[in-house]
């Protein structure tokens, strides 16, 4: 039996369960507030790939390609100070990750052969180029019309420019074997990365008020959750003894954390936009209304009999 409706179970629990009595004189309550906001742009991410026989030659057409992807970018009205280059970094060849996804990596046999039968190896570099496109959120079939419109324009740009690059005969008829096997054996979503291939993010801007309004909010759920407990309990509060909250900037994908059939994909690519670390942002994968959630964590001290009696 999987283990994932477990976990599953035990987060919701965790994250909507009512006041309790902690068995040390005190009342627990665990509450949150959602804030939903428009999106204020679209981001965009996609790898850069280049090869070449050395890493100097392979740096050379790397920079070529950078340029002519930014010059896209602002010629697609992407503002100057949106793009951001990250890189570059050691790449792969991409027959050779295919080859180990199918378990086709050569044999013994086929590794004795002689070094001069080999062809020469290419170095592979790569950069990420990530970009926001300003948004009006205004109207939400504008924007959906907007963002649509933008990402087909995106996509024929070829900014990775890999429609220049044709590949060997050898190369060719390899990978379509490939893909080939591949398509038998797995099913392949559109939430697998590629190399040149965009993706895209919706993002809005949190404030320090959206913050200080999600905590106000949930703080007043959880304080009042324990006071209806404890007046049920005829028990009466003392001081608070815990107070902790935690924001959570993927709140409408929080439920596929364990959900294997591509949507955790999603969620890594979201995580690949914007790290958890930055928290005056929040994004989602579609172009509508982003989600945003702060959980309070509060407890108060039950006063003992003596206690009370002391202060009539």
């Amino acid at each position: 039996m999987s283990i994932v409706p477990k976990l599953l179970t035990v987060i919701l629990l965790s994250q909507f369960r009512p006041p309790y009595f902690d068995g040390g004189g005190a009342l627990m309550s665990s509450k949150s507030a959602t804030l939903e906001k428009p999106p204020e742009a679209m981001r965009l991410r996609v790898e850069i790939p280049a090869h070449g026989p050395d890493v100097r030659q392979a740096l050379a057409k790397l920079a070529q390609k950078r340029e002519a992807a930014v010059k896209k970018l602002r010629d697609l009205g992407f503002p100057e100070d949106a793009i951001r280059v990250e890189g570059p970094n050691l790449g792969v060849d991409p027959l050779e990750i295919a080859k180990r996804q199918m378990g086709m990596m050569m044999d013994e046999e086929e590794e004795d052969v002689e070094e001069a039968e080999k062809p020469p190896a290419k170095v592979h570099l790569s950069l990420f180029i990530q970009a926001d496109f300003p948004l009006r959120p205004d109207d939400k079939e504008a924007l959906l019309a907007a963002a649509h419109e933008l990402q087909n324009k995106l996509h024929k740009a070829d900014l990775a420019g890999l429609r220049d690059e044709k590949p060997t005969e050898e190369e060719e008829e390899e990978m379509m074997e490939l893909k080939q096997r591949m398509l038998q054996q797995f099913s392949s979503g559109d939430d697998q990365a590629i190399p040149g291939v965009p993706l895209f993010a919706f993002v809005s801007k949190i404030t320090e008020e959206d913050r200080a309004t999600l905590v106000k909010s949930a703080l007043a759920k959880a304080k009042a959750d324990i006071e209806n407990l404890a007046r049920a309990a005829g028990v009466q509060l003392g001081a608070m003894s815990g107070l902790s909250a935690h924001f959570e900037k993927y709140a409408e994908d929080w439920r596929y954390q364990f959900d294997y059939s591509g949507t955790y994909q999603r969620q890594l690519k979201l995580r690949a936009m914007s790290p958890d670390e930055n928290e005056d942002e929040a994004l989602t994968a579609d172009p509508g209304p982003i989600r945003v959630r702060m959980t309070v964590n509060l407890a108060y001290q039950i006063k003992s009999p003596d206690a009370v009696a002391a202060t009539r």
